[in-house]
C-alpha cells in the first residue's frame, strides 16, 4: 500500500524528517519502498538552481550508458554527488550498485532555447535513459529537472533510512 507524506518549510530541513513522518504509517506497510522527491535545494546543490539534476540508481553498465548518451547529446556534467551508503545483510532493501545525482550544463545548442524547449529536451533525454535502463535491467532514472532530486528504493522504510544514513545532509525546503 502506498503512503504519501509532504513537508513544506520556509527553512531548509533534513530529509530524515520524511522518514519520521512515515513512522505513524508503519502499521501494515508492505515493504514496497520509500521515495524522496526534494525541491528548492540547499547545501551542496544551492548554487545549481537553474541547471538540470539527474537522479538515478544504476549498475556500472547503466552508468556508462547514461554518461555516453548525455555526452552525445551535448550535456556537460559540472557536479556529481554520490551518497555514502551503509550496507548490512540484515537490511530488508533491494539496492543498486550506484546512486548518483549529477548536475549538468545544457548543451551549447540550447544556450538561447526557451524554457519549454529545455523542458522538452530533459523529458526526452530522461525517457531515452529510462527505456534503455529498464529494458536492460541496468537501473532507474528518477528525475532530470532543475532544482529537484529524487530517490526511490524498495524495502522497509526504516532499513532504507539506515542504508542511506546521511543522505543529502544539505536539506531542502520541500519534500514530497
Amino acid at each position: 500500500m502506498c503512503r504519501i507524506g509532504s513537508i513544506k518549510s520556509k527553512h531548509y530541513i533534513h530529509p530524515s524528517l520524511a522518514l519520521k513522518l512515515m513512522r505513524s504509517q508503519q502499521k501494515g506497510h508492505d515493504n514496497s519502498g520509500f521515495a524522496f522527491i526534494m525541491q528548492d535545494l540547499g547545501g551542496i546543490f544551492e548554487n545549481y538552481k537553474d541547471l538540470p539534476i539527474l537522479s538515478m540508481a544504476v549498475t556500472d553498465e547503466g552508468m556508462k550508458y547514461a554518461e555516453d548518451l548525455l555526452h552525445q547529446i551535448g550535456f556537460v556534467r559540472i557536479f556529481q554527488y554520490t551518497p555514502e551508503v551503509y550496507p548490512d545483510k540484515s537490511l530488508k532493501i533491494e539496492t543498486m550498485p550506484n546512486y548518483v545525482f549529477e548536475v549538468f550544463q545544457y548543451p551549447k545548442t540550447y544556450k538561447n532555447a526557451t524554457q519549454e524547449e529545455k523542458e522538452e529536451l530533459l523529458l526526452d533525454t530522461r525517457l531515452k535513459l529510462r527505456a534503455y535502463l529498464e529494458k536492460n535491467e541496468e537501473g532507474f532514472v528518477y528525475s532530470f529537472y532543475p532544482d529537484v532530486i529524487s530517490l526511490k528504493e524498495i524495502g522497509d522504510p526504516n532499513d532504507i533510512g539506515t542504508y542511506f544514513k546521511h543522505i543529502l545532509t544539505s536539506g531542502a525546503r520541500t519534500l514530497i
